[in-house]
C-alpha cells in the first residue's frame, strides 16, 4: 500500500511540474497563467519532497535534498491571492508591494540555509534536533499563513458583482479544495504538534493523509486553470453561433428571473411554461435558455420546481396550515399532481414530504382543502 500511495504522490509532483512548465511557458502566456503555473510548481515540489523523504537514497542525494528548498508551503498562499487578483482586475500588474507577501517564505528557507551550512563547512555539526523542532512549530505559520490567503481570495471572488460570470463560477471551484485541505491539514496539525502523539502519527498514517489530498489538488487547480484558458475560446465560438451573451446582459436576466419567481410568485400557476416567462418577463427564450442552462447550470423545469418546493416547506409549517393534506398544499404551491410532486420533493430534498413533515414535528394532515371541491 505504501508504494501505491508513493506512486500517486509522485505522478501528482510530475503531473505539477508539466501543468506548470506549459502554463509558465505557454506561448503569450500572461500574467495570471505565469502566476498559477508557479503555484502548481510549488505544490509538486513539496509532493516531490515528501516523495524523496520516503526512499533510501545515497549519501549524496540526501545532502542534495537537505540543501534543495523543496518545500515552500509560505509562498503557496500568496501566489494564489495574486492569481485571483490578476484575473478579476483586468491589467493588474504585480507592483512592488506584491513582493512583499512572499517575505515568510524566509521561514521556509532557513532549514536549508542551515544544511547548507554544514555542508559548506560553516557549521561543524548537522542540527537535525533543531530543524525536526523547527519544522513542526513553523507548521503552524505555515497553515495560518495559507488559510489567511485563502480566506482573502476567497472574499475576494464572492465581492465580485459579476455573480454568474463564468470566470468568477471557475475561480470558486478552484479555491474551494483549498478550503477542504486546510481542514484536512487542520486535523492532522493538531496531533501532530503534540510530541506524545506525534511519532504514533506518522507511523500509522504517515504524510499520506497530507500529500495525497495534495496530489488531488494539483489535477484540481490544472484542469480548472485550463479551462479558464479555454473560455475566451468558448466565448468566440459562442459569438459565432449567436448563443453568446455580455456579462451584464446574463446579470440582468438572472436578477428578472428571479424577481419574477421571488415577488411575483410565477411558480404558482401549475401551466407554467417557458413561452409564459418569455411573454412575462420579455426576454428571448434564447437568453433565458442560456442563462438557466449555462450559468445557472439548471433547466427550467428545475428551476420553476425548487420555488415550489420551497414554497411547500414554508407553507406545511405554517399554523393554518397543518390542518391540510401535503396534496393540497403542493397543488396550492403550483405541482400539477401529487405524483409529480413526490416525485421531484424526492429528488431535491432526499425525503419523501410525509418524514419531512415528521422531522420538523408537525401533526398528521387530514383534510385536503382541495380534496371536497
Amino acid at each position: 500500500m505504501t508504494h501505491f500511495l508513493l506512486t500517486l504522490i509522485l505522478l501528482g509532483a510530475l503531473q505539477g511540474f508539466i501543468c506548470g512548465g506549459l502554463l509558465v511557458a505557454r506561448r503569450r502566456a500572461t500574467l495570471s497563467e505565469k502566476l498559477l503555473g508557479t503555484l502548481i510548481s510549488v505544490i509538486a515540489l513539496a509532493n516531490l519532497n515528501i516523495f524523496l523523504w520516503y526512499q533510501q537514497l545515497s549519501s549524496f542525494w540526501t545532502s542534495v535534498g537537505n540543501m534543495l528548498p523543496l518545500m515552500l508551503f509560505m509562498a503557496i498562499g500568496p501566489l494564489l491571492l495574486l492569481y485571483v487578483r490578476t484575473l478579476l482586475k483586468n491589467e493588474y500588474s504585480l507592483a512592488k508591494r506584491d513582493w512583499l507577501h512572499f517575505v515568510p517564505v524566509l521561514f521556509d528557507l532557513l532549514p536549508y540555509l542551515i544544511a547548507g551550512s554544514f555542508y559548506l563547512g560553516i557549521l561543524h555539526k548537522m542540527p537535525f534536533v533543531f530543524i525536526d523542532y523547527y519544522n513542526t512549530y513553523v507548521d503552524v505559520l505555515r497553515w495560518i499563513s495559507l488559510t489567511a490567503y485563502v480566506g482573502l481570495a476567497w472574499k475576494m471572488v464572492y465581492k465580485n458583482n459579476q455573480e454568474m460570470n463564468a470566470m468568477v463560477r471557475i475561480l470558486r471551484r478552484t479555491i474551494m479544495p483549498f478550503l477542504i485541505f486546510q481542514g484536512i491539514w487542520l486535523i492532522f496539525l493538531l496531533i501532530y504538534i503534540l510530541p506524545a502523539y506525534q511519532t504514533a502519527l506518522i507511523q500509522s498514517v504517515g504524510w499520506f493523509s497530507l500529500y495525497i489530498p495534495l496530489s488531488a489538488l494539483i489535477y484540481w487547480i490544472g484542469f480548472m486553470g485550463f479551462n479558464l484558458i479555454k473560455l475566451p475560446l468558448a466565448r468566440q465560438k459562442a459569438q459565432k453561433c449567436g448563443t453568446y451573451f455580455a456579462d451584464e446582459k446574463i446579470g440582468e436576466a438572472i436578477k428578472q428571473l428571479r424577481y419574477a419567481m421571488e415577488h411575483d410568485e410565477l411558480y404558482l400557476d401549475p401551466e407554467l411554461n417557458l413561452s409564459n416567462l418569455v411573454n412575462y418577463s420579455g426576454l428571448s427564450q434564447k437568453l433565458i435558455s442560456s442563462v438557466l442552462n449555462q450559468y445557472m447550470n439548471t433547466s427550467f423545469t428545475e428551476f420553476v420546481n425548487r420555488y415550489r418546493v420551497e414554497a411547500f416547506k414554508r407553507k406545511i409549517c405554517e399554523a393554518d396550515m397543518q390542518r391540510y393534506s401535503i396534496k393540497g398544499i403542493a397543488l396550492e404551491c403550483g405541482f400539477s399532481s401529487l405524483a409529480t410532486f413526490q416525485r421531484v420533493f424526492k429528488q431535491m430534498t432526499g425525503q419523501v414530504p410525509s418524514s419531512f413533515r415528521q422531522a420538523n414535528g408537525l401533526p398528521t394532515i387530514l383534510k385536503s382543502r382541495f380534496e371536497d371541491k
